[in-house]
């Protein structure tokens, strides 16, 4: 049986649509951002959206902004959960594994579960909207 090339693929035949990769690796960013590397990945997040927000194709500005203004509320909202934890009595407080776990489960998941879809959505060449805190960059497209 002799090996097929990769103009007999179908999966390779699929036209990408412009500005994907940049899209994929804005998404990967914010997802790194809210997990394995928050400094570190909101940094090269935010350097990618100042240099390519208005140059790059209109898919990625959308995902680049979408996940900039995601991290951007996400960090927000760890600003706001730590501002509770010394209100309710500092970091020796027993409520502080209240307000920890009630973040984790219900804000931080979100972010992580959003970051998600926007992730499969821009490897798939489509654009996203964040539900909420979304950045209205749809308009703009068409």
């Amino acid at each position: 049986m002799q090996h097929s090339g990769a103009k007999d693929n179908p999966v390779s035949s699929v036209d990408e649509q412009p500005g994907t990769a940049l899209a994929v690796i804005a998404e990967l960013l914010n997802l790194l951002n809210l997990t394995f590397l928050p400094v570190i990945g909101f940094i090269i997040l935010t350097v990618l959206y100042l240099h390519f927000r208005n140059i790059a194709s209109p898919l990625a500005r959308c995902h680049l902004a979408q996940t900039f203004v995601a991290s951007l509320w996400a960090g927000f909202m760890l600003v706001i959960v730590n501002g509770l934890i010394i209100f309710f009595g500092g970091y020796t407080s027993p409520s502080v594994w209240i307000i920890v776990i009630l973040y984790l489960t219900s804000i931080h998941s979100v972010f992580i579960i959003m970051g998600t879809f926007g992730l499969t959505r821009a490897m798939n060449g489509k654009y996203y909207y964040y539900p909420l805190i979304g950045v209205s960059c749809l308009e703009k497209v068409k």
